[in-house]
């Protein structure tokens, strides 16, 4: 899924595919370790871990879509290299799906092998977001009902966007079946709002205007995990679970 041929990249919103195919590999993510002396034992104690950066190298290879002399393939090779002088942006990977790295940047390229049309050249970079992306999600309700099964095929959590329709009360919860993870609300509806949680930017709107104040303290927005789920809410129905898959 995350090596392999491509038609090519799209990197900084550029897209390389009329120039070159691509050939990439992309190393596991190295995990990003604390540690601290502990008293009593020889050498350092790991207090926690994080996903670490990722590293992606590309080879390009020219291939253009129509015979170019030499000039042309001159002018081909500063614009990619103006591209890429930018330094920093997504890398996405299109085929079949369309996979992409959020937040990279580029730590170092090679010379062109060839000046002619046969040239590639290495790319080497680095995802300071180590989580691979594919295509979105959503998982309807039935009418009515207050809950909603996922299934992922991502293997790295995914915050979802959940909406619904608020039932008459003084607030609402949303969380995980079997999960202590969970956001309370503490806001007047008559039943007619459409709610939405934003998980991944931990934000609330109701009806459109921002909730965030009637957050209640100790609330945890949520992560999808991988395989199957079932989002729950109290004080409201009819849902629907948006995501994006996810990989490490």
């Amino acid at each position: 899924m995350t090596s392999g041929l491509f038609r090519s990249i799209w990197f900084g919103g550029h897209n390389f595919s009329p120039y070159t195919t691509a050939e990439a590999r992309v190393a596991p993510a190295v995990p990003a370790v604390v540690a601290l002396v502990a008293p009593g034992r020889p050498g350092m104690a790991a207090t926690s871990s994080v996903p670490g950066t990722r590293e992606i190298r590309v080879r390009l290879y020219l291939d253009l879509e129509k015979d170019t002399d030499a000039d042309g393939l001159l002018e081909v090779r500063r614009d990619m290299a103006g591209w890429l002088g930018e330094g920093a942006g997504d890398l996405r990977l299109p085929g079949v799906l369309v996979y992409s790295f959020h937040d990279v940047v580029l730590r170092d390229a090679s010379f062109w092998e060839s000046l002619f049309e046969e040239g590639s050249c290495e790319l080497v970079f680095e995802a300071l977001d180590p989580y691979l992306y594919g295509a979105s999600g959503a998982a309807h309700g039935q009418v009515g009902a207050t809950s909603v099964g996922v299934l992922r095929d991502g293997t790295a959590p995914a915050p979802p966007e959940v909406v619904f329709t608020a039932s008459a009360g003084d607030g609402f919860t949303l969380g995980l079946e079997g999960s202590a993870d969970k956001v309370e609300v503490a806001h007047t509806l008559d039943g007619t709002e459409t709610v939405r949680v934003d998980c991944a930017a931990e934000r609330v709107y109701v009806d459109g205007v921002a909730a965030d104040a009637d957050v209640a303290c100790g609330s945890v927005f949520f992560a999808l995990p991988p395989g199957t789920s079932e989002v729950v809410v109290t004080g409201g129905h009819d849902m629907v679970v948006y995501f994006r898959e996810a990989w490490l």
